[in-house]
């Protein structure tokens, strides 16, 4: 997401908070919500979050969490110091960044334990930190075999608060790019129908290429009838955006150096 977020403001399309709105709704919306169920409990627990965030008027408590927890495990971006998140956020010290941390990551555990409990059966009349695990691994094990995503139990000695479960994207499976595909192609076209400040028709064309791109190197299959010269072509002219992120910038070379 950061890399459009970039996009939009170098652009001077938006500003950054608006950038941000932006995003996070474009992927809620178009490849979350609407793609793998598998993917249903995990979006349920985070827009939960988020909801009681903006609901107390916290929407950087939010941007804090995201940036810390999510993005680092989503994106592989880096943790930031929280002089350096303070700073970003407007928190008053580091201390104040780290508290506000410990806030957003108890309400985060509070609402996984009360979503997790309307899966267990309702004769259970005590739901105990051993139930809430147990059931948690029977859930993390279902939604990992989608092939979309690869869900992990991260723990930390450093940090308490940091133990829980964490989400992490992997190659997706081929149905899941040709959603992608499928879903950019279609946003794409009702670009001209939406307001001055929706996404681009510039993302929604790398993203389009970008799941043809992996589905292909990937997995070897084609989800396009177009030659594969033709979208390396593509390829090679859309590799030279600033606003891409390093790991799209290594994957269309790659396909550009194999079928030119």
């Amino acid at each position: 997401s950061q890399p459009l977020v970039n996009f939009l403001r170098v652009t001077k399309k938006l500003d950054f908070d608006d950038a941000e709105e932006v995003v996070q709704s474009f992927w809620s919306e178009h490849f979350f919500r609407n793609g793998d169920p598998s993917h249903f409990v995990v979006n349920r627990v985070l827009d939960e979050v988020r909801r009681k965030c903006e609901l107390k008027d916290q929407l950087s408590l939010w941007r804090l969490f995201d940036a810390q927890a999510l993005q680092p495990v989503l994106t592989g971006a880096p943790t930031l110091g929280y002089a350096k998140l303070a700073q970003q956020f407007g928190f008053r010290s580091p201390k104040a960044a780290s508290n506000a941390m410990q806030t957003v990551a108890r309400k985060f555990n509070r609402v996984f334990v009360e979503i997790i409990g309307d899966y267990l059966p309702a004769q259970e009349s005590e739901l105990t930190q051993e139930v809430v695990d147990a059931e948690l691994h029977k859930l993390l094990s279902v939604l990992s075999r989608a092939g979309a995503l690869k869900l992990n139990r991260l723990e930390s000695q450093e940090d308490s608060w940091l133990k829980g479960y964490s989400v992490a994207m992997e190659h997706a499976s081929v149905d899941t790019y040709d959603r992608i595909r499928s879903q950019a192609k279609l946003a794409r076209k009702r670009k001209s129908h939406e307001s001055p400040a929706a996404i681009p028709q510039e993302f929604y064309a790398a993203t389009y290429l970008l799941a043809i791109v992996a589905a292909d190197l990937f997995s070897g299959i084609r989800i396009s009838t177009q030659q594969q010269s033709a979208i390396a072509n593509r390829a090679a002219t859309v590799r030279q955006s600033k606003w891409l992120d390093k790991a799209s910038k290594e994957l269309l070379p790659e396909y550009v150096n194999r079928f030119a």
